[in-house]
């Protein structure tokens, strides 16, 4: 996980970010449902910063993401880090783009 973030959190290459934001959620629809409390507190802020992206198609790919977070997140997640998400989300609802 340490080196998607790395590759979500790149500068310069929007092809990093948006492929990392890609292999995030294939990962999560393969193995999300069995994955700890721990690696979910770390994982749903990177793809929430990813939202601010100055690129749509990274923006597009990280709601993909969170989508494939939140069908495989256990029904017993813990209700203050899915505030958290709620809230993250909700922030960017306002988003302009018709995409």
């Amino acid at each position: 996980l340490p080196l998607l973030h790395q590759s979500m959190d790149e500068d310069w290459y929007v092809d990093l970010r948006n492929t990392a934001c890609y292999v995030m959620q294939r990962l999560l629809l393969a193995v999300g449902p069995g994955l700890s409390n721990e690696a979910r507190r770390a994982i749903y802020p990177e793809l929430l910063k990813r939202l601010d992206d100055s690129s749509n198609v990274v923006r597009i790919a990280a709601c993909d993401a969170l989508l494939a977070f939140c069908t495989t997140m256990p029904a017993s997640y813990c209700p203050t880090n899915s505030g958290y998400l709620a809230a993250g989300v909700i922030i960017h609802m306002d988003d302009s783009s018709t995409d």
